[in-house]
């Protein structure tokens, strides 16, 4: 998760995203989640739950500041490792 900071972005947090259970029958049946809690430089906190499945992945941030100006400057990216 990064923040737009000026011209470039500000990383706050870097999660992993979970292998979902490929060998289930149903999509339902091949979610795995990943909850992850951080607090950035200025000590604003944060919780998002990553989900993985077969269809895809989705994520939630479900704790954040009540500051529009900051949660609207929020952006995330996803990136496969270099292994």
């Amino acid at each position: 998760m990064a923040r737009r900071f000026g011209a470039g972005m500000l990383v706050v947090h870097i999660a992993g995203i979970p292998s979902p259970y490929l060998r289930a029958d149903r999509s339902s049946d091949s979610t795995v989640e990943n909850t992850d809690e951080f607090i950035d430089e200025q000590g604003h906190e944060f919780a998002t739950a990553i989900y993985s499945s077969i269809s895809g992945i989705e994520w939630d941030l479900y704790i954040y500041p009540d500051d529009e100006n900051l949660i609207g400057g929020l952006t995330y990216e996803v990136k496969l490792n270099e292994n």
